[in-house]
């Protein structure tokens, strides 16, 4: 009962602070096809977001690295989250929409793993909420985004640009003080050689 009441709190708190992402993905459902309708949440760490899409009758699973945060989403929440992108591409076939909300900015080869999100998923639309460091964003801003716990800074250039070697049309929009980029597949800007690069495009 007293985990119940924890668990209820802080999802409450997760949805006043803004962070509950359900109504952004419920927008961008009307676009999947219908054989491609569940929601991955890329880094889903304790699985409380996933909770909040599932409240909104999403129906949504995780992937998350840390053992400890996956084990307490599947055993106290009863959640299903994988231990990577490869076996949740293997176990899952019907992703439509992937999700990360403020956790690229903490991975150091970002252009490898959203390169293994579409190999792995081939999801119909991503949407990557992370915080935001362009010019137009006030510096006591970005300096609180950008350090020892974000050590990146994802910008909108890094966006367009990958966007544009993969095959993609990324929309970009500023929400307080993050960055959204939606990701849309645009087949016929796909740069072959894209797939052989091994590098960061991060700024």
């Amino acid at each position: 009962m007293e985990l119940s009441r924890q668990r209820d709190a802080l999802q409450r708190a997760l949805a006043e602070e803004g962070k509950d992402r359900s109504a952004a993905v419920q927008a961008l459902q009307h676009e999947l096809p219908k054989e491609r309708q569940r929601i991955a949440v890329f880094g889903c760490s304790w699985g409380y977001e996933i909770q909040l899409l599932r409240g909104a009758g999403l129906d949504a699973y995780g992937i998350e690295l840390s053992d400890s945060r996956r084990g307490f989403a599947e055993r106290e929440l009863g959640l299903e989250v994988y231990d990577s992108l490869a076996s949740a591409g293997t176990n899952v076939r019907d992703t439509g929409i992937v999700l990360s909300s403020h956790v690229l900015e903490h991975i150091p080869r970002l252009d490898a793993t959203l390169r293994e999100i579409d190999r792995y998923l081939s999801p119909h639309l991503q949407l990557h909420i992370v915080p935001a460091v362009d010019p137009e964003i006030p510096r006591q801003t970005v300096r609180h985004a950008v350090g020892r716990e974000h050590p990146l800074g994802v910008t909108r250039a890094f966006w367009q640009r990958w966007a544009d070697t993969h095959g993609f049309r990324p929309e970009l929009t500023l929400h307080a003080a993050e960055l959204w980029c939606t990701l849309r597949r645009d087949s016929h800007l796909v740069d072959p050689a894209a797939e052989k690069r091994d590098r960061s495009l991060v700024d």
